[in-house]
C-alpha cells in the first residue's frame, strides 16, 4: 500500500489517501494525516528520466529557498526529495489551498501579473549551470539541429506508415512555418535567459479569496523568455472569458501589474505576441513527437496521439 511506503519514508501517520484526478502522465492524490495536514503526492511522469526529476527538485528548492507562492517540496528521512515504489517516482509537496477559478476582473489579472513577476524574478538568479538541464525534457527548442532532426524523422515515420487522414498535409505545411519560428527569433535578438514554468495555464495556478495563492506543476519548467509565460496565460483567459485567442484587455491588466513589480528586472518587448505563442506550440510539438512511443504506448490509440498534434498545429 502507498500508505505504508509514505509513513516509511516521511515519518507521517497516513489517515487518509484520497485521488485527486488524472492528469496527462500522472495520476496524483491528496494525503491527509492524524493532525489534519495536506500533502500532495505526485506521481511522476513515465517520461522522466531521474535527471528530470532532479531538474524539478532543484528548481523547487531553489523557489522555496525564495519563499515564493508555490507549494513545499518536502526531503525524505533518507534524504531524498522523491522516493521509488513499484518502479513509479513520487514527490510529496505541500497542498496548495485554494481552486481554479479566477474572477474575470481587472484586480484579478493585475495581481496576476504581479506574482508572475515575482516567480520570474526569483528565478533571475538560476541558472543552466546550478540547474543542469535545460528543462525537464532534455530538449531546447532553440537548439535548430535538435529540432529539424526531431520533426525530419517524424515526418519520414507518419510517410512510411502511409497515415490515411489529413494529419500528413497538417504536418507538412506547418514543418517549415515552425522551423522558420527560431530564425525569427535570432533575428530578433531573442535568446532564452531565465527558466520558467512553461505551462502557464488557470489549472496551474491556485486562487484563493480572490486572490493568486500559488503557482503550481513544474514539470515544464524550461530555459526560455519570459513572454512565453504571459502570453500562455493570457491565451488562456482570453478563451476562457471571451472565446477568443487574445484579448488586450486581459493582456494590458496582466502587463500592468507585471510591470510594477517587474519593470526594473526586465526590459519587455511586447511586440510579436503571435510569435511567441507559435514558440509554445513548437515546444508542444517537439515534446510529443520526442516521447512519441512512450505516449503511444501509454494511450495504446494511434489515431488518438495523431489527433493530440493534430490540435496543436491547427
Amino acid at each position: 500500500m502507498i500508505e505504508k511506503i509514505i509513513e516509511q519514508n516521511y515519518n507521517l501517520k497516513v489517515k487518509e489517501v484520497r485521488r485527486l484526478g488524472e492528469a496527462f502522465f500522472e495520476k496524483n492524490h491528496i494525503i491527509m494525516d492524524d493532525q489534519g495536514c495536506k500533502y500532495f503526492l505526485k506521481k511522476c511522469p513515465s517520461t522522466f528520466r531521474v535527471e528530470h526529476i532532479r531538474f524539478e527538485i532543484s528548481l523547487m528548492r531553489h523557489l522555496n529557498e525564495k519563499n515564493s507562492k508555490v507549494p513545499r517540496l518536502y526531503c525524505n528521512i533518507f534524504g531524498e526529495y522523491f522516493f521509488e515504489h513499484k518502479n513509479n517516482k513520487y514527490m510529496v509537496y505541500k497542498y496548495q489551498e485554494g481552486n481554479h477559478e479566477v474572477e474575470d476582473h481587472s484586480d484579478t489579472f493585475q495581481q496576476l501579473g504581479k506574482e508572475l513577476a515575482l516567480i520570474h524574478q526569483s528565478l533571475q538568479s538560476l541558472t543552466v549551470t546550478d540547474i543542469g538541464l535545460e528543462n525537464c525534457y532534455y530538449l531546447s527548442i532553440f537548439e535548430e539541429e535538435i529540432i529539424s532532426k526531431t520533426l525530419h524523422e517524424f515526418y519520414l515515420l507518419i510517410e512510411k506508415q502511409q497515415v490515411k487522414s489529413n494529419f500528413e498535409s497538417l504536418f507538412v505545411n506547418s514543418f517549415k512555418e515552425l522551423l522558420n519560428i527560431l530564425e525569427t527569433f535570432r533575428e530578433k535578438g531573442y535568446q532564452p535567459n531565465i527558466y520558467i514554468h512553461g505551462d502557464l495555464h488557470c489549472k496551474n495556478i491556485m486562487f484563493k479569496d480572490k486572490q493568486v495563492n500559488g503557482f503550481i506543476d513544474f514539470s515544464n519548467a524550461n530555459y526560455s523568455i519570459i513572454y512565453e509565460d504571459i502570453i500562455n496565460i493570457t491565451y488562456d483567459l482570453s478563451q476562457r472569458y471571451y472565446n477568443q485567442l487574445f484579448n488586450k484587455k486581459i493582456y494590458d491588466q496582466i502587463i500592468q501589474g507585471y510591470i510594477e513589480n517587474g519593470s526594473e528586472v526586465f526590459d519587455l518587448d511586447l511586440s510579436n505576441l503571435h510569435l511567441i505563442f507559435q514558440m509554445s506550440k513548437l515546444r508542444d510539438l517537439v515534446t510529443i513527437i520526442s516521447k512519441w512511443k512512450i505516449i503511444k504506448r501509454i494511450f495504446n490509440n494511434q489515431n488518438y496521439c495523431y489527433q493530440l498534434l493534430s490540435n496543436i498545429l491547427s
